[in-house]
């Protein structure tokens, strides 16, 4: 589809036409069909309202963040124990380094320099076994935080791509599996477009009706 300019009597609208007809004149296509582009972006934001802006789909998906996570937070502790493990040794093999140290009055520098890492390597993993026992806590702290803020950008969500559309086509962009395709149709109601595309949670399909424009030289 491309973006022109049209006329509604005398007001100036945007609208969308066929673009292989555009480049290519009436003789390669004969879909004349215009569509005003606030109708047509409406009604696909209000498939986005319907289908993904509903309480189930953001909860659905933070359920799945929490599993997933979940999932982490049980390898993370099955870390704990060898890390642990590991710790005890570098302490022991520290202790032992210490003890040799104190045997002479000039330690050699190999030791110093085996105590010095020694002791790196401890610090580091006593970080890294708090780090796991405080995670579980800290993440649920957040997931919280994320509900939260889930309900309550969904509420403005809406209003945003209306006066953002720009915005509002990003987002769609991100729900789709490839384009969407404008298909003119009759129907009882009268010539409508056919909005059909593959979001990322099932097919759209959405419709508008197809208002009459003209060209901005009144053809």
């Amino acid at each position: 589809m491309h973006t022109t300019n049209g006329k509604i009597g005398t007001t100036k609208v945007k609208v969308y036409i066929c673009s292989w007809r555009w480049h290519r004149g009436e003789a390669v296509c004969s879909n004349s069909a215009r569509g005003l582009v606030e109708r047509m972006d409406d009604a696909v934001i209000g498939w986005i309202e319907e289908h993904v802006l509903r309480e189930e789909v953001y909860l659905a998906a933070l359920d799945e963040l929490r599993a997933r996570i979940g999932e982490r937070t049980r390898e993370a502790d099955n870390q704990v124990p060898r890390l642990e493990a590991e710790m005890k040794k570098k302490t022991t093999e520290l202790q032992r380094l210490g003890r040799l140290a104190a045997s002479t009055d000039t330690p050699p520098a190999t030791i110093i320099e085996d105590m010095s890492r020694l002791e790196r390597e401890r610090l580091s993993l006593t970080t890294r076994i708090d780090v796991l026992r405080t995670a579980p806590k800290t993440i649920d702290m957040e997931l919280d935080r994320m509900e939260r803020e889930a309900r309550k950008r969904a509420k403005e969500f809406l209003s945003l791509l209306r006066r953002n559309p720009a915005e509002a086509r990003a987002v769609v962009e991100s729900l789709l599996v490839g384009p969407l395709v404008a298909t003119p149709i009759e129907t009882p109601e009268g010539r409508r477009f056919r909005l059909t595309g593959t979001a990322v949670i099932g097919p759209l399909v959405a419709e508008t009706g197809i208002t009459t424009v003209s060209d901005p030289n009144g053809n």
